[in-house]
């Protein structure tokens, strides 16, 4: 016999506002901004690799990956694309 799994719905009240200005949506919307920086850097960093591997006529797959340096890369293009990001906001509120 199969067992149905019934799961409950949460039904959430609407934020209020000071609930909103303390971080309930604020802190969705500064975190979706930074993993799309994350994101953006990782791809540039592929994008990197992929010409590296083209000047030195190699195949992706035979390059000497270095995951810190990757990682490195990510860590620091991501803050410049954030700050990339925060400008582009600003200026279209203004």
């Amino acid at each position: 016999m199969k067992r149905k799994n019934k799961t409950s719905k949460i039904k959430r009240a609407p934020l209020t506002d000071e609930e909103f200005l303390d971080g309930g949506c604020i802190n969705s919307i500064i975190n979706n901004d930074y993993r799309l920086s994350r994101w953006a850097s990782l791809a540039e960093a592929v994008n990197l690799i992929y010409e590296h591997s083209l000047d030195r006529n190699k195949k992706f797959n035979e390059l000497d990956l270095k995951p810190l340096a990757i990682q490195k890369y990510v860590e620091n293009k991501s803050d410049e694309i954030l700050q990339r990001i925060n400008r582009e906001k600003e200026k279209q509120s203004q």
